[in-house]
């Protein structure tokens, strides 16, 4: 449909009423006389002279109507051309949450699977559609606490920690299970859970969600702290503080998910380690030797050498192959801009830059979309796909 100022436009720019001039009827007659004249000869019929004048009256209308258009368009106002349209955006999206709180989107969680937000009001959980825009209730809490913080999802699974224990949803089925023997910190890995318990020493199990199977993935050294662990696929990495002859440093262990084999282990000599993240052959880490200055680096898997990166000041990051969100200092607070890696610097980019929100706690997708919350007044989320700019 034609659009409605264009329209106007085109309507304003022609006169109301069009009169010929003597000069110009003559030309029109003239040019009948000669189509007809020039026309192949053909049978001939006898035609009755009503006719004959019906065919000049119409070949000399449709001559007519061809000089006037002529005509109007070298005399009339020039149209206005179509005004391009913006290009749709389709790797930047903002999401809004309607009567949700900005306290129960901090640790939502998307999936790119199925295009949907999953939170908790702290007693239910809850999935909010982007493409239908509408809320459904997955799970009912039973009166404990929900800590949003403990939320753990993917398109099939959905764990949580209250009242002392880690709950596990099957969407599929509908069906729940609980585990009581755990001290937290559990984690959906494909079609398993991973969550630390009390073997030995402090361990990480292995739960097959749908064969009921446990086992040991990695048991810690028992003699440091900091114990913490991250997933990427089918890895995992785990991390904690030692010390060798009264000289602190950081162990991480590198495992594969599906067989529990270790892949390796790595030390760098830094006894402070912040965020850890996992991302093809990299361990992404912030490090300090005080705890005081943190500084952003990886380790290569296959060198083994940690490398720092040349970022700019930050509170906070999160990485996905060679995006970098960083939380830099703002004109009164901060907010995160998004850059890349080209080689070991970031360089940023102008995504995000006409946000003038706030944005806080960055973190991606398996398969690269940014997800950030924002401090405006609607509690806005956005999403940055970073797989449609590559």
């Amino acid at each position: 449909m034609m659009n409605k100022r264009i329209k106007k436009d085109l309507h304003n720019s022609i006169p109301e009423k069009l009169t010929l001039n003597e000069e110009k009827k003559q030309t029109i007659l003239a040019a009948a006389h000669r189509r007809m004249n020039s026309e192949t000869p053909r049978k001939k019929h006898r035609l009755a002279p009503i006719l004959a004048s019906v065919a000049v009256i119409g070949l000399a209308g449709f001559l007519a109507f061809s000089y006037l258009q002529s005509d109007k368009e070298q005399s009339a106002t020039p149209v206005q051309s179509v005004v391009p349209q913006p290009e749709v955006v389709t790797h930047q999206q903002q999401v809004v949450v309607d009567h949700v709180e900005y306290s129960q989107l901090i640790d939502s969680i998307y999936l790119d699977e199925t295009d949907e937000l999953i939170y908790t009001d702290s007693h239910d959980i809850f999935s909010n559609s982007m493409e239908t825009l509408t809320t459904k209730r997955l799970a009912q809490g039973t009166g404990d606490v929900i800590a949003g913080v403990t939320l753990s999802a993917n398109e099939q699974w959905i764990s949580w920690e209250s009242g002392g224990l880690i709950h596990v949803l099957n969407r599929e089925t509908g069906e729940t299970q609980d585990i009581s023997d755990h001290l937290g910190m559990q984690q959906v890995a494909g079609d398993t859970l991973l969550y630390l318990s009390v073997q030995k020493n402090i361990a990480v199990m292995q739960l097959g969600l749908h064969t009921k199977e446990l086992h040991l993935v990695h048991e810690y050294e028992g003699k440091g702290d900091q114990q913490s662990y991250t997933v990427y696929e089918d890895q995992a990495v785990f991390s904690e503080q030692l010390s060798d002859q009264g000289k602190p440093y950081t162990k991480f262990t590198l495992y594969d998910l599906n067989t529990r084999a270790e892949i390796g282990t790595y030390s760098i000599p830094y006894s402070e380690i912040g965020k850890v993240e996992l991302q093809n052959d990299r361990i992404y880490a912030e490090v300090s030797a005080d705890g005081d200055a943190y500084t952003l680096g990886y380790i290569d898997m296959k060198e083994g050498k940690f490398n720092k990166l040349d970022v700019p000041q930050h509170f906070d990051y999160a990485v996905h192959g060679e995006w970098l969100a960083l939380s830099v200092p703002d004109t009164t607070s901060d907010t995160v801009k998004a850059f890349k890696l080209e080689g070991d610097k970031a360089v940023v980019q102008t995504y995000l830059q006409d946000i003038k929100e706030r944005l806080v706690k960055p973190r991606f997708t398996e398969r690269g979309t940014l997800v950030l919350n924002s401090e405006d007044a609607l509690h806005s989320m956005h999403l940055l796909h970073t797989q449609t700019l590559e």
